[in-house]
């Protein structure tokens, strides 16, 4: 590419976050202590500071973990028929466990994030 071409293309790419939503749902599972993995990203891509809400429609408990950049994980226990909301700085991944003892799991997660597309 010629340096004319190169610092043309490179002008168009300011670093400027994009705003992305994220969702999945699990229904009409047990509640046997399953793990489901709803959301995994690199940690050059990490969503940064995502507004989570964790809806739990189940029988059970269900707990949210979610890892963070630096690699901490928040873990967080949503009661049958509850929900919460939680805002991070970033997040590479989300994982659920349904609680055991029988019954059904049903839960959902729901995520407004920014990704740094084309940063430096």
């Amino acid at each position: 590419m010629s340096k004319k071409k190169k610092k043309e293309h490179e002008s168009h790419c300011n670093g400027t976050p994009v705003q992305f939503f994220g969702f999945a749902d699990v229904f009409d599972q047990v509640c046997n202590g399953q793990s489901y993995r709803l959301f995994k990203t690199s940690r050059d891509l990490a969503a940064l500071n995502p507004s989570i809400t964790y809806t739990n429609f189940s029988d059970c408990p269900v707990t949210f973990s979610a890892e963070q950049k630096n690699g901490r994980v928040v873990t967080t226990v949503v009661n049958p028929d509850t929900g919460t909301n939680i805002i991070l700085p970033s997040v590479v991944k989300i994982t659920a466990t349904c609680g055991d003892g029988g019954g059904i799991c049903d839960f959902e997660y729901d995520m407004t994030y920014y990704q740094c597309v084309c940063c430096k």
